[in-house]
């Protein structure tokens, strides 16, 4: 199925693949580094992740979790796990990671 229209172009037209997903979950846990290369400033990557002041209430989230300007920042047993989760028609997604355990 591909849904994509118009209306969805400002959030649901990124297609990729599992590959390309780890080198971007490798990009934020580096703070902003890929391969050796700096890309951002490492404050520039820590300010998309980082909560605002309002806890999410609707959807499928644990109770804790913030909006970030990339991510949803769901605090868990002392830790922050960074996540962004996709669906539509045909399709459901779901990009993890967590910095302090360099992994995602």
């Amino acid at each position: 199925m591909f849904p994509y229209n118009r209306p969805h172009a400002g959030s649901s037209t990124l297609l990729s693949c599992v590959e390309d997903m780890l080198r971007w979950v490798q990009f934020n846990i580096g703070d902003g580094a890929l391969d050796g290369a700096r890309v951002l400033a490492p404050e520039a990557v820590r300010n998309l992740r980082r909560p605002r002041p309002v806890e999410i209430t609707a959807g499928t989230f644990p109770p804790g979790a913030k909006p970030a300007l990339s991510w949803f920042v769901i605090p868990r047993n002392g830790r922050e796990i960074f996540a962004h989760p996709g669906h539509d028609l045909g399709f459901v997604s779901l990009c993890l990671f967590c910095p302090q355990d360099q992994c995602g």
